[in-house]
């Protein structure tokens, strides 16, 4: 796919989010499309509205709000209304079945592409409701936090016994990275191990399957004990800052 004009391939130390890169060029330069195919966090929703405002944010503060939930730790800051979609979406992909999960990102682009007319009262209000029961959610966090333990110089180890959902694991490995080079979450046989510097690519530790540079999982037969004094190495080789 490189050299083809059709894609933007950009490295995510260079573009810390999707929507920065749908520009007002990018767009006339694609012309007529019959359907836009966007992932469905934040960062997919918005490069799709974007797209549809022919490159202009529905918000002052969209692309830094895209970069601030797609790269955290790496000097970005949600405004309020960003902290509102990124809290309901997490939710709503986590406890919504999928019809409704993908009933309310429709909604929530649609209303979005007609900025700067406010959203339907209807739709913020269900959003203030997943972004409340969101802090329900979470509240695991902090102690699951407090058990962490570097296993490996630098890496900072969470073990449970099964899957804590998506938005928990998610927030617990912030909070871990904030702490430490690289933060691990290990359920069960699942390993995922995630980083906010620049300088590692996770994608160098081969056991780590599947994923990008900063963040990457797999499933494991020895607990991740291989992995984690890998990516202790790793951190090693650039030092632990």
């Amino acid at each position: 796919m490189r050299g083809d004009p059709r894609f933007r391939l950009v490295p995510n130390r260079d573009a810390h989010a999707c929507p920065e890169l749908v520009t007002r060029d990018v767009v006339e330069r694609a012309g007529p499309v019959d359907a836009i195919v966007a992932h469905a966090d934040l960062d997919g929703l918005l490069s799709a509205v974007k797209f549809l405002r022919k490159g202009e944010p529905p918000w002052p503060e969209a692309d830094e709000d895209a970069r601030a939930a797609d790269s955290p730790g790496r000097g970005h800051a949600l405004s309020s209304f960003g902290h509102l979609l990124v809290e309901a979406l997490d939710e709503a992909g986590s406890t919504l079945r999928s019809k409704a999960r993908e009933s309310l990102r429709q909604e929530l682009v649609e209303g979005l592409v007609r900025a700067p007319e406010p959203l339907p009262p209807k739709l913020r209000k269900r959003l203030q409701d997943l972004q409340r029961a969101h802090a329900e959610t979470l509240a695991p966090v902090e102690e699951l936090a407090a058990s962490a333990r570097e296993e490996a110089r630098g890496v900072l180890v969470v073990r449970v016994p099964k899957d804590l959902g998506r938005p928990v694991k998610k927030a617990l490995l912030s909070r871990l990275e904030a702490r430490a080079p690289v933060g691990v979450v290990v359920e069960g046989r699942a390993v995922t191990a995630a980083t906010f510097r620049e300088d590692l690519d996770l994608g160098r530790v081969d056991e780590l399957t599947a994923g990008r540079s900063d963040y990457r999982f797999t499933q494991t037969d020895d607990a991740g004990k291989a992995i984690v004094q890998r990516l202790g190495r790793l951190v090693a080789e650039h030092g632990p800052r």
